[in-house]
């Protein structure tokens, strides 16, 4: 909704110690020990902006849905009974979380963002058939690996809704492409993307923890 983008300008002189300490957290190799910076933070902090309370309360709601899909996992529950975000969510498999632009858009800002269970090469190679690219004309900028890749995914969607392009069709099919967005700062999108997925990683391994408990 038109409504969720009021996003609030943040002033990052204020907070330069904070951003510098998240891109030396995100340089270094994970640690889990600890509760890594949150996307809404992470998100902030890179691209300078607050999200809006209603994007904050979708991104709640999400591992709300993440909550139920592994409690209904673990519990022996019927997955069939799941229904919303929940059941969207599912299944829980790790993966790549990736980003591939297409030259031939006219705007450099625009990018892909999706997921992958398999290799991200082979995902790759099916978009270029699916939108009848070469490799020199549709190719992949960067890719992070993730535990649960699914809802590593619909966090940066959710992030990223104020940049999503809804009215994207592909062309030679005229079928729906939900997952592009016009992102004007690449580095911080590549940087944004590592730092939520190192905050899935670690919501994955202590919820974990509890199970076992």
């Amino acid at each position: 909704m038109a409504t969720d983008c009021v996003n609030e300008r943040l002033d990052l002189r204020e907070y330069a110690a904070e951003r510098a300490l998240l891109l030396d957290q995100l340089r270094a190799p994970p640690l889990f020990a600890a509760e890594p910076v949150s996307p809404f933070a992470a998100y902030s902090l890179l691209f300078g902006e607050v999200l809006s309370v209603n994007i904050q309360r979708r991104i709640h709601a999400l591992y709300q849905s993440r909550l139920a899909a592994i409690n209904a996992y673990t519990t022996g529950a019927d997955l069939q009974k799941l229904h919303g975000a929940s059941a969207a969510l599912l299944p829980i498999e790790a993966g790549h979380l990736y980003v591939f632009r297409d030259v031939r858009d006219a705007s450099p800002t625009i990018v892909k963002i999706g997921s992958t269970r398999t290799s991200v090469a082979r995902r790759i190679g099916q978009w270029q058939r699916d939108l009848r690219a070469t490799p020199d004309e549709l190719y992949v900028l960067f890719s992070v690996e993730c535990t649960d890749v699914r809802f590593a995914e619909a966090l940066m969607h959710t992030l990223l809704f104020c940049q999503w392009l809804p009215k994207r069709v592909n062309a030679f099919n005229g079928h729906r492409l939900l997952e592009y967005f016009s992102v004007h700062d690449l580095r911080a999108l590549r940087r944004l993307c590592t730092a939520v997925t190192r905050h899935v990683d670690w919501f994955m391994r202590n919820k974990n923890r509890r199970r076992n408990v």
